[in-house]
Formats: structure tokens, C-alpha cells, sequence
């Protein structure tokens, strides 16, 4: 599964910038669909003849990848239900929670659509996620495992963030910022600053600044989310690092 549903997206920044607490599906169904998705929801078209969605579960989550537990079979065909070309997962509402492309497949009456184990899989683009962030949020959607509300921090890296960070030193005049839950708003799956965020200035070199990371611990944590820069900053004697308000969009795609 590719793609999230802005209701998911905006239900999970929600929870990660503790604006609002998520509560997990209690269960969730598999769905088929001969027309396109899309992230409102919409765009949805199933088949007719003895269809129905299909209860689907996952094993725990891995390098932020999750995958179905068990073979997935629909009910029998009793006519044509066209050309499968999406399948999806829905929750105990009807909310469309991810969808994703699958090699199109021509159902006549009398076929069984099955999907063996594993093959139906969900993940997040780990560039700008921790594979910690991603399998807890993994495992809270598809499984109902608790992540609770992080606390959050804005830390800067002196190297590249790739699995972990280097921050200035803390005698230098560096801290993290801590961030609130007013800090920001969400909609339509796309999180997005609304004040400014100022570290320093420093009060002896920092070094050359790569990157930036949002943390779950005043000092030391995991990494949730992060962001290299298109190009460092040199943080000599004396440099404050502003964030404006704006500056920062954070999407799960």
C-alpha cells in the first residue's frame, strides 16, 4: 500500500504533534476496486455479484513495513466484477486508509480473488522518517499497539541525518526547542508551522549545521522525523538559526 488517505494522514500528524490522540481502527477490511482511489476518499468503484470486503490482519511491523498475517480470500464471483485495479484498506467507519496499484486482473463469475500472505504490505518513505516512528505507527493503526503522544524537541545535526545525529555542544550555547501542540495546525494531510523556531546564538563555534530532527526526549530519545538542509549553515560565535513560521510542511507521503 502506497498512498495514505489525508483522513489517515491527518489523524496520525495529529497524534505525533499531540494535538489530538489517535484512536485505532477495531477492524479492518480489504477492499477492491476497478476504479482510482483517491486521498479524500472518494474515487472508489467495487464490484457487484457477491462481493464483499474482506477482513484483513498483520503481523508486527519491520524497518516500517507491515504486512498481511494470513492468505486473504473474496467471496466467489457470481458475475463479472470487471478489472481489479486498486486494492484498499477501510476501518469499522468506512474510512478509506491506504490504497495502493496492483496488476490489473479481469475477474469473470466463478473466480476467487486471493491474496497470500504478505503480499499485501504498508510502509512509510523512511527519507524523512525514523523506522522507530514508522513501525510505531505502524503497529498502532494495523495492530491497535499503543504509541503514546510523544513530547517533543527540535534538535539540530552537524552531520547528515541518516539513522542518528551530532548536535552542537551544549556549552556552546545550544539546546533543543521544545515544541508544543500549538505549534501546529494540519489539514489535509499536511502539518505546517505556525510560529518561529530560534536556537541560539551560539556563544563559540557550532560548526558547519546539516540537518534538523525532531526528537521524543529533551535529551538523547529516538528520532521521529527529519530534515537535511539543500545547503548547511556555517554556525560560528555569535549565529542564531531561525525557523519562520511556515517554514516547516510536514506530510506522511
Amino acid at each position: 500500500m502506497a498512498v495514505f488517505s489525508s483522513h489517515l494522514e491527518n489523524a496520525l500528524l495529529k497524534h505525533i504533534l499531540g494535538i489530538a490522540q489517535y484512536s485505532p481502527p477495531t477492524n479492518l477490511k480489504l477492499g477492491l476496486s476497478t476504479t482510482t482511489p483517491l486521498e479524500n476518499g472518494s474515487g472508489i468503484t467495487e464490484p457487484t455479484g457477491n462481493y464483499a470486503r474482506t477482513t484483513i490482519t498483520f503481523d508486527s511491523s519491520s524497518n516500517g513495513i507491515i504486512s498481511n498475517n494470513s492468505i486473504i480470500n473474496f467471496p466467489q464471483a457470481t458475475s463479472n466484477w470487471g478489472t481489479i485495479k486498486y486494492t484498499f484498506i477501510a476501518d469499522q467507519n468506512n474510512n478509506l486508509l491506504c490504497f495502493s496499484a496492483i496488476t490489473s486482473q479481469n475477474i469473470e463469475s466463478g473466480d476467487v480473488v486471493t491474496f497470500p500472505t504478505g503480499s499485501i504490505q504498508v510502509q512509510f518513505d523512511l527519507s524523512f522518517m525514523s523506522s522507530y516512528l514508522a513501525n510505531a505507527l505502524l503497529n498502532m493503526v494495523f495492530k491497535g499497539i499503543s504509541y503514546s503522544q510523544p513530547d517533543l524537541y527540535l534538535a539540530l545535526s552537524t552531520q547528515e541525518i541518516v539513522t542518528a545525529i551530532t548536535e552542537p555542544n551544549i556549552s556552546a550555547g545550544y539546546s533543543r526547542f521544545h515544541l508544543s501542540s500549538n505549534d501546529f495546525t494540519v489539514t489535509d494531510g499536511i502539518a505546517t508551522s505556525e510560529r518561529s523556531f530560534l536556537f541560539g546564538p551560539a556563544s563559540d563555534d557550532w560548526g558547519k549545521v546539516y540537518g534538523c530532527a525532531i526528537m521524543d526526549d529533551e535529551d538523547g530519545g529516538n528520532i521521529l522525523l527529519y530534515f537535511n538542509f539543500d545547503e548547511y549553515v556555517d554556525a560560528v560565535l555569535g549565529t542564531s538559526i531561525v525557523f519562520d513560521e511556515g517554514d516547516f510542511i510536514i506530510t506522511l507521503d
